[in-house]
């Protein structure tokens, strides 16, 4: 699954923990991996969900300072000789993707900006009087 980053946040830390905070910690989970991707030439890179959680910092590349600017949540197993039958395929595909959602996929929410606020402006008391005498009311 690929969700946008969050673009209200300034650092990757703060990123990646908008996400792994929508991801419950459970030891029962398949192998759930986060790809964090960023803007041309720059390298995305990969981690499990459990070292992620310990060191946000661990998804940073070293060579850029690109920030993410979108996460792939993903599961990955080693089917090998698996792939030697198509029946075989199928069912563990099958038994794969319902966990994937139940564990991760479900919990995943798309980041959504912020409302705009309304900026407070303090208005001159003198203003205000000076407007109400001058108005065509008091003529």
């Amino acid at each position: 699954m690929r969700l946008e980053a969050p673009k209200d946040r300034k650092s990757t830390s703060a990123k990646i923990n908008w996400l792994t905070r929508q991801l419950p910690s459970n030891e029962k989970s398949p192998a759930i991996s986060i790809k964090a991707m960023r803007k041309g030439q720059a390298l995305a890179t990969d981690k499990p969900l459990e070292e992620v959680r310990k060191n946000p910092n661990i998804l940073d590349v070293e060579n850029t300072d690109a920030q993410p600017v979108a996460f792939e949540v993903f599961t990955s197993i080693d089917l090998g000789a698996k792939f030697s039958g198509n029946r075989v395929f199928i069912e563990h595909l099958e038994k794969v993707v319902p966990d994937f959602y139940r564990y991760a996929g479900q919990y995943l929410k798309a980041w959504v900006a912020p409302a705009p606020r309304v900026k407070q402006v303090e208005e001159d008391p003198e203003e205000e009087t000076e407007a109400q005498t001058t108005s065509p009311e008091n003529d």
